[in-house]
């Protein structure tokens, strides 16, 4: 081969190596996808599924997600919560977790201390049961649901929330919403009611310390009184600032 052609093919080798050579995999949520129930007693069945790509960067052993615990509000309203993890699992297979109470939130520690989680996609699925004693019958027919919380470090590429009302329910009223880290900015997201059924998703990725929340409401005389501050299981309302539910952190 010619000298010249050698000298002109030699650069052009380098870029295409760099080209073929595969991209640094990012630590990231992949997905949040979160499925209450509201049961007729205003009980609540959720389950969490979060699709994490783990690098052993932020993540090396698993997660910590705040569950609620006695929210700091007055009367029945800060009457404590009931609450059982029924179930955690990490890509199929049951993962050892333990709770941790403090005073306004439980902390649900997932993983071992000793064990470094493989390089790779994860998912978690997380099911838990929440009671309430009985309360006042003014907010039993309210809603309101912080899907993601705010206590993660890493982006979310998307958030998705099915709720679920009792037979004979109808929604009247819905809404969701994204909220930012400096707690200002909001951005209304795509949701969907039909029936007993409704559905919301963010509509672009979550950056650290923004979170997903949701609103939903149907009309009172349906389902069993003493669930009257169902609200209070993730306090949240768009104009004040409260204690976030949800919010998930790494370890």
């Amino acid at each position: 081969m010619p000298a010249q052609y050698r000298v002109t093919l030699l650069p052009m080798l380098a870029l295409m190596a760099i080209a073929a050579a595969p991209a640094q995999a990012e630590e990231r949520i992949l997905s949040f996808d979160s499925r209450i129930v509201v049961n007729p007693d205003m009980s609540l069945d959720v389950t969490e599924t979060i699709a994490i790509n783990v690098e052993g960067t932020s993540i090396k052993r698993g997660i910590v997600k705040d569950l609620p615990a006695t929210p700091k509000a007055k009367g029945a309203r800060a009457a404590a919560l009931g609450l059982k993890v029924l179930e955690v699992t990490r890509d199929g297979v049951k993962e050892p977790f333990r709770l941790e109470t403090g005073a306004t939130a439980t902390q649900l520690r997932i993983g071992k201390a000793d064990v470094l989680l493989p390089a790779k996609a994860t998912t978690y699925v997380i099911r838990y049961h929440v009671t309430r004693p009985s309360g006042g019958p003014d907010k039993f027919n309210e809603l309101p649901w912080d899907v993601t919380g705010n206590g993660w470090a890493l982006p979310i590429d998307a958030a998705f929330v099915t709720v679920d009302l009792p037979k004979d329910s109808k929604i009247v009223q819905s809404s969701a919403m994204v909220r930012l880290a400096d707690g200002k900015t909001q951005r209304l997201t795509p949701d969907t009611s039909e029936g007993t059924t409704f559905t919301a998703r963010s509509t672009e990725p979550l950056p650290p310390g923004a979170h997903f929340s949701v609103l939903v409401e149907w009309p009172k005389g349906v389902t069993a009184q003493g669930g009257g501050a169902v609200a209070q299981f993730a306090p949240l309302q768009w104009t004040t600032k409260r204690k976030h539910f949800g919010s998930l952190q790494l370890q």
